[in-house]
């Protein structure tokens, strides 16, 4: 459940804090510059391994690529990617299910 216990101490100089309050919390375990990021709805997995799928010309025509990559770190939105993509990709993020490794495509934003 990604459910996990901590102990904080907050600064509540005003007394809002009441117990049996709870919070979501995102803990920012590293900061990279320069890091590669696709949306998180744009991987896939196919046989457990993440899979996105880019759009490339071939012979004039536009073709959609699956391409097998290597995840680094994530938030809620979006993914970095170490290995298998190039900045300036375009990256589908939509409709995966019905692609087809070599198919020709549209580009519909």
């Amino acid at each position: 459940t990604h459910t996990f216990d901590i102990t904080v101490l907050p600064q509540d100089e005003r007394g809002l804090l009441r117990a049996g309050m709870y919070a979501d919390v995102a803990i920012m375990a590293d900061v990279k510059s320069n890091a590669l990021l696709v949306p998180r709805a744009a991987v896939t997995l196919i046989d457990d391994r993440p899979v996105v799928y880019v759009v490339a010309v071939k012979d004039d025509r536009q073709i959609v690529e699956r391409r097998d990559i290597i995840t680094g770190l994530r938030d809620k939105d979006n993914v970095e990617i170490l290995d298998g993509l190039t900045a300036g990709d375009t990256v589908v993020t939509l409709g995966h299910a019905n692609l087809i490794d070599g198919a020709d495509v549209s580009i519909i934003e």
